[in-house]
């Protein structure tokens, strides 16, 4: 199958970001549901390696509509909705 192209606007929505994470190899989909968990804490994501001291938060989401930490639990809720619906 195909993996389906999202939007910028479209990953906004928590069920398509969820959506977008389960299509990621394993390695990649784990690292991510790790960052995603971290944040709906209240974390940064850890390191992003890019720049010294920026984080994933800060790179990926802090200029992107400065999403809460609500935002990840949605998305980590949605992922776990597919999950089931995939029976994995």
């Amino acid at each position: 199958m195909a993996k389906k192209k999202y939007t910028v606007e479209e990953l906004q929505d928590p069920r398509n970001r969820a959506r977008f994470i389960s299509q990621m190899p394993i390695s990649m989909r784990s690292e991510v549901l790790w960052q995603f968990e971290d944040m709906a804490k209240g974390g940064n994501g850890g390191l992003s390696y890019e720049k010294p001291g920026e984080t994933i938060r800060q790179k990926h989401y802090k200029n992107n509509s400065n999403k809460p930490n609500s935002w990840f639990s949605e998305v980590l809720y949605e992922y776990d909705i597919l999950e089931r619906e995939n029976g994995e």
